[in-house]
């Protein structure tokens, strides 16, 4: 009777705490959806600014995106399609033209598939520019409607495996964890590593992610591009087998557009990483080395290239086909991504063509494998293309000298 009786509170204890634990879980997930929310709604622009609206029915131009086309980092007024519309306001007289910025941070192509039709019959644009699935690589939020769409019959097992991929991606408690659990790789790689926690060196190693994602800005202070090199050096000579900071100096060499010197660096930090069985490292330095690869003309006269692909192809066909533990946290492999994102373009391309809307695609002023993507789309579909790479780098380059 008395063991019973406890086996009912244990029982009632446990089912408290489950409870209590699954709550806690859902109002994080609310709290987290609602400021997702607000910040996305701060970062709108005002759809009529400069425009005259006693026009009747002005020529409209839907801008579509990620973080590049919202502007982030920049003022609301200075995105790209609130300076276009600056342009078209003083340059053309007598007509209007309207630039609706739509562009959602983080958004990859399978969301911008699902809100598409909406914002057509919101806006019934004449023109769409189109930036979009540099964020495929990091959100694989939808991904499942790619599958489902590709397979168009699913057998039960992977009917119930993509709802649990679904459910998983769809979770913002899910994404947080995800950052934590990338955060803890980072620090414990550097645990032990006194001379990676100065605050000179995490200022550096700040300051060269920051170019990463504003390449516009990367000459803007040559000294501290090269206090910073200095700090990746000093960096070699005392933690030799360290394979950040050979990364950063390559980081230092692809912003200034110089590839064969960022190729020589993420290659010793490939070698370094490969030398200490350093998984993480080793994905992400391949990963690197392929986008300076696909992105820059090296490959057409170096030689190396070859030996490297070889040698990238033996560690992804014997290290990777371990199953990962945190099998949930495994990022899409980037042939995965490159066919999702043709898949999804092409669709939306479709709709497009269906509605006789006229569409512009463009490229990252940063390398990325996305590039060579859209790159090949816009010429597989004949449509106007806008190489933002080129033109920023040729800028960089006048600045530079």
């Amino acid at each position: 009777m008395f063991l019973s009786k406890s086996l009912k509170n244990c029982v009632q204890i446990l089912f408290i705490f489950f409870v209590g634990v699954i709550a806690a879980l859902f109002l994080l997930e609310i709290g987290l959806r609602l400021w997702s929310f607000t910040y996305q709604k701060s970062r709108r622009v005002p759809v009529h600014q400069g425009v005259d609206m006693h026009i009747e029915k002005p020529y409209i131009i839907l801008c579509l995106g990620n973080s590049y086309t919202v502007g982030v980092g920049a003022p609301l007024n200075k995105s790209y399609p609130s300076q276009l519309q600056q342009l078209l306001n003083n340059r053309i007289k007598g007509r209007g033209i309207l630039v609706i910025n739509k562009g959602v941070v983080a958004q990859n192509t399978a969301e911008l598939l699902i809100d598409l039709k909406l914002i057509i019959l919101e806006y019934h644009p004449d023109l769409v520019i189109l930036q979009s699935g540099q964020a495929n690589q990091f959100n694989n939020l939808k991904y499942t409607n790619y599958l489902r769409r590709k397979e168009k019959s699913l057998s039960f097992w992977n009917a119930i495996n993509y709802f649990c991929l679904e459910f998983f991606h769809e979770s913002r408690v899910y994404k947080l964890i995800r950052i934590f659990n990338y955060d803890k790789k980072l620090r414990v790689a550097s645990v032990g590593s006194s001379y990676q926690q100065n605050e000179k060196y995490l200022n550096a190693v700040a300051f060269i992610d920051t170019l990463l994602d504003r390449v516009a800005f990367s000459y803007t202070d040559q000294l501290k591009i090269q206090e910073a090199h200095k700090i990746f050096k000093d960096g070699i000579l005392k933690e030799p087998g360290n394979p950040q900071n050979y990364a950063e100096i390559a980081f230092i060499y692809g912003i200034q557009g110089d590839y064969g010197k960022s190729f020589y660096w993420h290659n010793m930090a490939l070698n370094v990483a490969r030398a200490s069985h350093s998984r993480d490292w080793i994905i992400g330095e391949s990963r690197w080395i392929r986008n300076i690869k696909k992105c820059s003309r090296l490959y057409v006269f170096n030689p190396i290239f070859k030996h490297l692909d070889n040698s990238i192809c033996n560690y992804i066909f014997s290290d990777l086909k371990r199953p990962d533990k945190d099998f949930l946290l495994v990022p899409l492999e980037d042939i995965e991504i490159i066919q999702w994102i043709e898949f999804d373009l092409k669709e939306i391309i479709g709709i497009l063509e269906d509605r006789h809307i006229k569409l512009i695609i463009q490229d990252y002023p940063v390398f990325d494998n996305v590039n060579v993507v859209l790159s090949n789309i816009a010429n597989e579909f004949h449509l106007p293309f806008v190489n933002n790479y080129k033109i920023f780098q040729a800028k960089l380059q006048k600045v530079c000298l």
